[in-house]
């Protein structure tokens, strides 16, 4: 008899089956726990960066750096393939004069609606109907 890999694992391995329900809620969180904390870490990565590139603008009078971090954006819910997920952008603050200050955009994260109808979808989801209407 020819051993397969499944027969050396720890767990009985069963296919063409679903697992039962418990088994893929527990999957479900774990995936959806991983895929916030490395989106967490990705957008306070991006936003390092950003404020990094920038750290040679320095006010000559008081020596403090023009653009710095400010707390963070309000909290909000994006609807992924793994499930809801909430996340905080930091507030980044350019303290340049008018016309010289930046606004940081997030390559990451989908910009904020400006008229959120259903609030916690994903600003790119579109019904059907709504496609047909905005390709007229």
């Amino acid at each position: 008899m020819t051993e397969t890999m499944t027969d050396s694992l720890p767990f009985p391995m069963t296919t063409g089956t679903a697992a039962p329900s418990g088994c893929r809620d527990v999957l479900g969180d774990i995936l959806r726990q991983g895929a916030q904390r490395l989106l967490a870490e990705a957008v306070e990565a991006e936003v390092a960066t950003w404020i990094e590139a920038r750290a040679h603008l320095v006010d000559e009078r008081t020596g403090h750096r023009h653009v710095v971090r400010n707390g963070h954006l309000p909290e909000r819910t994006l609807v992924t393939q793994v499930g809801p997920m909430t996340v905080r952008q930091p507030r980044v603050r350019d303290r340049r004069p008018a016309g010289q200050a930046e606004q940081f955009t997030s390559a990451i994260l989908p910009p904020y609606l400006q008229e959120q109808g259903d609030r916690g979808t994903h600003p790119l989801a579109v019904s059907e109907g709504d496609l047909h209407r905005r390709l007229r």
